[in-house]
């Protein structure tokens, strides 16, 4: 019997990898129970509202979304499952869940993070729109697999706030905050139209030297009034080592910094973890902003 395992997701001409995937068919049901019934007795699908979420390494996510806001009305989506064959072979042909012609798709990045020694890893959603409500936005079938390019992938880099570098930082997990959701209208099934409503994006940090930040780094619980940053170095592809190389450098300009708390356990040292809201001051200007060196 065929078995099937994470493939890889094409969007428009371009092809990325992913390192897990759920899809998600969204079957939205009401039950009625009526007159003497002890039950329900009548079950009714009211919306099905599909969705495709798969995590990938950041530079990837970055490369297919283009920005920390939201792809829109993107025409090409596919979505593959890799084929096994009973020797546990891979197949010449693959699952394949497309775009339906004329359907609509919405993909934004939710969040990512990193630990020391790990790699920064993005989780990203796909959100399938029908052209007319009737239509399933997405078709099963089957296809090669596309060739997939090895991506470059990053690590933890420095973090400075309000220009005090920190040392001791172990793990940032960005959360983006996105607000969106679907509409149907006139009775329809799928859903034909997608709100993008910005977010609250913040970014946690934790810290294995907790006094020192408290006391010395007076900007915790202050404004940021200066330049805040994240960085992500990328591995090298040939000597696999850390580099600044193709790096990512998150900008943070305006926002609080608030501790959450410090914890630890015996055999292991104390962190302390301090938020980062992130703020704007424009109406469209996405609170992070990022660059590639």
């Amino acid at each position: 019997m065929p078995l099937n395992s994470t493939g890889c997701i094409t969007v428009g001409t371009a092809h990325f990898p992913i390192t897990s995937i759920s899809i998600n068919e969204g079957v939205e049901q009401i039950q009625l129970r009526h007159s003497d019934r002890d039950y329900d007795s009548i079950n009714s699908v009211v919306n099905v509202v599909p969705t495709v979420s798969v995590t990938m390494p950041v530079a990837s996510a970055l490369a297919m979304v283009g920005n920390f806001r939201v792809k829109t009305e993107e025409t090409a989506v596919d979505v593959y499952l890799s084929r096994s064959d009973d020797a546990l072979m891979h197949a010449t042909l693959s699952e394949k869940f497309s775009l339906t012609a004329d359907c609509r798709a919405d993909i934004m990045i939710e969040s990512f993070s990193v630990g020391q020694g790990g790699h920064c890893m993005a989780n990203v959603n796909i959100h399938y729109l029908s052209d007319d409500g009737t239509t399933a936005p997405i078709t099963v079938g089957t296809g090669t697999m596309p060739t997939i390019t090895e991506p470059v992938v990053h690590t933890l880099g420095g973090c400075v706030i309000n220009t005090e570098a920190l040392v001791g930082v172990s793990n940032i997990d960005v959360s983006l905050g996105q607000a969106y959701e679907t509409t149907s209208t006139d009775g329809s099934l799928y859903p034909q139209f997608g709100i993008y409503n910005g977010g609250k994006p913040t970014i946690t940090v934790s810290h294995v030297q907790p006094i020192p930040v408290i006391t010395e780094l007076t900007s915790i619980g202050s404004a940021i009034g200066s330049s805040t940053t994240f960085k992500l170095l990328a591995f090298d592809a040939t000597t696999q080592l850390p580099t600044a190389i193709g790096e990512i450098t998150m900008t943070v300009a305006l926002g609080r910094v608030v501790p959450s708390g410090i914890e630890t356990q015996v055999g292991s040292p104390s962190e302390l973890s301090f938020g980062v809201i992130c703020l704007s001051d424009a109406p469209a200007v996405h609170p992070i902003a990022y660059a590639t060196s």
